[in-house]
């Protein structure tokens, strides 16, 4: 086989590998049933709980993931290199072990 085919078989088994991982789109909202429109719409109320928890949430997962990296094993072996910054600077923040980003 020349090139020719050889690119035209790898464009039909490309087609079919994309036509069997993607759905075909028949509703208004996709695939997702994602619905946009203002009747769909939390309230502001709603909106502002949600975010206060989600923030409330992530500040408290936050402080104690880090307080327990200060624990004298886990700063001795994986958090010490985070501290190795002596000046605030952003990168700082994410410098870390790679154990510490797991966490």
């Amino acid at each position: 086989p020349n090139r020719e085919q050889i690119a035209n078989e790898q464009d039909s088994m490309a087609e079919a590998v994309t036509a069997k991982q993607a759905p075909p789109v028949t509703s208004p909202g996709g695939w997702a049933g994602l619905q946009f429109d203002e009747a769909s719409k939390p309230s502001l109320l709603t909106s502002l709980w949600q975010v206060a928890v989600a923030y409330l949430g992530y500040d408290f997962m936050f402080y104690w993931s880090h307080r327990f990296l200060h624990s004298k094993y886990l700063y001795k072996t994986v958090h010490k290199q985070h501290h190795r910054f002596r000046t605030s600077v952003g990168i700082a923040s994410s410098f870390q072990h790679p154990v510490e980003g797991f966490i």
